[in-house]
């Protein structure tokens, strides 16, 4: 079984290769900082399963997710990340991911979901499976955030974190000039008048 292990913490990778390898001593891995190289390798070598963290420099994890399944829907990509599924979970379910998981939960989750996942079913737990149902009802009045398109939401984590636009740009392979659109438009969306607001809207909600 082949795996691609997308995040930009190479202890990391080290740690979810040796939970894999306990299960699957056979496997084959490649490694991977950022999505953009996610992106890359696996459009030239398909690997059986994608194991991606969301915050990544560049391109986050999730617009990885949405640009692999655009341009081959099989492509079985599980996140693994510290945030829990009540932040991003139904997000990335909805853009195509197979499987959640939280880093927290990874010893006990991660063999499970891979399975799952190999087998041609998705991994949803039993908090993502509540949360879901709980989306299909309140998709009407949605939180703001949930507003945002995924290029928003990867400028406005970055405005969050403090980062300047000129940073964000060189980060995002974007121009200023669209930075200060993305800003203008976060600022509306989310009812803000500030980077300040901002900040706070994100603490408020943990998505920093």
């Amino acid at each position: 079984m082949k795996f691609l292990l997308a995040d930009d913490h190479a202890i990391v990778r080290d740690g979810v290769r040796r939970i894999i390898e306990a299960e699957f001593p056979f496997a084959n891995f490649t490694e991977v900082a950022t999505a953009t190289d996610m992106l890359a390798i696996q459009s030239k070598d398909e690997h059986d399963i994608i194991i991606s963290d969301i915050n990544m420099p560049g391109l986050d994890g999730l617009e990885g997710v949405k640009k692999i399944k655009s341009y081959n829907k099989g492509s079985k990509v599980i996140i693994l990340s510290m945030y829990p599924a009540a932040q991003y979970g139904v997000r990335a379910i909805k853009l195509g991911a197979n499987g959640y998981v939280c880093k927290q939960n990874a010893t006990d989750e991660l063999i499970t979901a891979i399975k799952a996942v190999s087998n041609g079913k998705r991994y949803i737990s039993a908090e993502l499976a509540d949360l879901l149902a709980e989306s299909i009802d309140t998709d009407r009045s949605k939180i703001p955030h949930e507003n945002l398109s995924e290029r928003e939401l990867a400028v406005f984590k970055q405005i969050a974190a403090g980062k300047k636009i000129s940073e964000i740009a060189e980060q995002l392979f974007i121009s200023p000039n669209t930075v200060s659109t993305f800003r203008t438009r976060i600022l509306k969306k989310l009812h803000c008048d500030s980077n300040a607001e901002l900040v706070k809207y994100a603490l408020e909600h943990q998505l920093i």
